[in-house]
């Protein structure tokens, strides 16, 4: 009996949190259409013979996969409930145009929505099309071994071939990014989740999203995170761009993580320092990353021809495009000061001018900011 209850209470939780994300999604449309669309009954389906399905009155009814809910990222769980509240709209604030299931208004929903019109009956989910590309990237896969090559040059003690091995890193992945732009669709662009799960999002947090954003070529958004078992909203970073640069930044966040760990252990276990607080930690961090930023702002970007230059702008624009297009309802979020330990704070910095990219492997579940969800 207890194990059907909580079974039960899973479900009424996922199911209080997809309505959540619907009502913020209803917000991103125009007032006209949020007067008239009305808040459907949701249902988790086991084994539903596509990932989603709308449908109409009496019914209202929203189903989605359970196995989708369960088994995949949250935000492909979204496009999914998306796409069919792009139905939901077009039935009940659209009951005089006539039109074929995923006609122009459909499509004009859908992208008011950030969501993709094909994301439902069986086709990948956004996942699955990361983990499809990923099968069929060798060049790109040569690419990357060459920067973790490059990167682990960086092991050196000595600071100037640390600087100069990922200035030629970054100059490799830019060269390896302008034979991309050529490539013009959207599907090369993905989304994955890196790092852990927060419940709260930290300053040093928030540098390091910026670090990856600025320096390695993706754009990022702290995205909601259900907790299905106790019902709670946390945080987890979300990174776009293409796969290379996704791989890239994931390598780097774990690395830049792991050097903050090991430095701060040794700086404690030098100063003897028995009870270090976590306030102690943030301040240190907060340091090591501004160091690390300062390092990477004052390497010279190499030269680019004309040509070259238009291409990196049109590779820009295209990924902001898709930033944005699945990102819709994104909010500028104005951050309030807080007071650290300037001597720890200093100590990280140092740590951070000094820092070296260490080899190491991408997780499988690696999973401010400028831009925060409303």
């Amino acid at each position: 009996m207890a194990t059907f209850h909580r079974i039960d209470n899973l479900q009424s939780n996922i199911i209080m949190m997809l309505q959540q994300e619907w009502n913020n999604a209803r917000h991103s449309l125009p007032s006209k259409l949020r007067d008239v669309l009305r808040k459907p009954v949701f249902a988790l389906v086991p084994g539903l013979g596509a990932w989603g399905r709308w449908h109409a009155a009496p019914k209202r009814l929203l189903e989605l996969k359970l196995e989708l809910v369960l088994e995949h990222p949250w935000y492909a769980v979204l496009e999914v409930m998306l796409h069919e509240m792009a139905h939901q709209v077009v039935e009940e604030c659209f009951p005089y145009v006539s039109e074929s299931a995923h006609g122009p208004v459909f499509q004009k929903i859908c992208r008011l929505l950030g969501t993709n019109p094909a994301a439902s009956g069986d086709s990948p989910t956004l996942d699955q099309k990361m983990h499809t590309a990923e099968c069929s990237v060798s060049h790109s896969e040569q690419i990357l071994q060459k920067i973790r090559k490059l990167l682990a040059l960086s092991e050196s003690g000595n600071i100037h071939e640390a600087e100069a091995a990922l200035l030629k890193a970054k100059q490799l992945s830019a060269k390896h990014t302008l034979e991309l732009a050529q490539i013009n669709h959207e599907a090369d662009f993905h989304m994955m989740y890196i790092g852990e799960i927060k419940k709260r999002v930290e300053l040093a947090d928030h540098i390091l999203a910026n670090i990856l954003q600025n320096h390695f070529k993706v754009l990022v958004i702290w995205d909601n995170q259900p907790d299905f078992v106790n019902g709670e909203w946390h945080r987890i970073l979300k990174v776009h761009g293409r796969l290379s640069d996704l791989k890239i930044a994931g390598y780097v966040y774990d690395c830049l993580n792991q050097q903050i760990d090991a430095a701060w252990e040794e700086l404690c276990r030098k100063q003897n320092i028995k009870k270090p607080g976590k306030r102690m930690k943030r301040d240190f961090s907060i340091g090591v990353l501004d160091g690390f930023a300062k390092l990477l702002a004052r390497q010279e970007t190499p030269a680019l021809s004309e040509h070259e230059d238009a291409l990196v702008i049109i590779q820009e624009a295209k990924l902001r495009e898709y930033y944005q297009y699945h990102n819709p309802r994104i909010r500028m979020k104005r951050s309030h000061g807080v007071q650290i330990n300037r001597e720890l704070y200093h100590k990280g910095e140092r740590t951070g001018r000094n820092i070296v990219i260490s080899p190491g492997l991408e997780k499988q579940d690696s999973q401010g900011i400028k831009w925060l969800k409303a």
